[in-house]
Formats: C-alpha cells, sequence, structure tokens
C-alpha cells in the first residue's frame, strides 16, 4: 500500500462525520491489496458495478489513477 495514500485514509477517517459505505471500504481494501489494478478487475472481484466507487474514492482523494492498461 502507499505510504501516502495509507496516510490520507487514516487522516479522513479520524474526522467523525466522515464515512465510507460498506460498498466503497471494500472497493478501497481490494485496490490496496491488488494494487495496480483496473476497474474491470475490481468489477470482476465484487461481482458488481465498482466503477461509480472507484470515482468515489477518487474524489475524496483516497485512491489516484495511475493510468490505462495497455
Amino acid at each position: 500500500v502507499d505510504v501516502d495514500f495509507t496516510k490520507k485514509v487514516k487522516e479522513y477517517l479520524q474526522d467523525e462525520k466522515r464515512r465510507l459505505t460498506r460498498a466503497q471500504l471494500e472497493t478501497l481494501a481490494i485496490i490496496a491489496y491488488k494494487q495496480p489494478i483496473s476497474v474491470a478487475e475490481i468489477e470482476e472481484i465484487r461481482g458488481s458495478f465498482s466503477r461509480s466507487y472507484v470515482s468515489q474514492l477518487v474524489k475524496m482523494g483516497l485512491v489516484a489513477p495511475k493510468g490505462k492498461s495497455e
């Protein structure tokens, strides 16, 4: 796991008003464990649509896109 993002996640969750949904947390855990990983691979693991959750995590600053796979 990228140390910078570990710190960001910890800081994000310190604020009691900020919570992650179960789906967001599950998506974040998959990204942390399998990185680098594509949205399609995340959806395959979760067995459900995950693009919106990945988008939300990017907007929150908890993950960052690394480009496109070949």
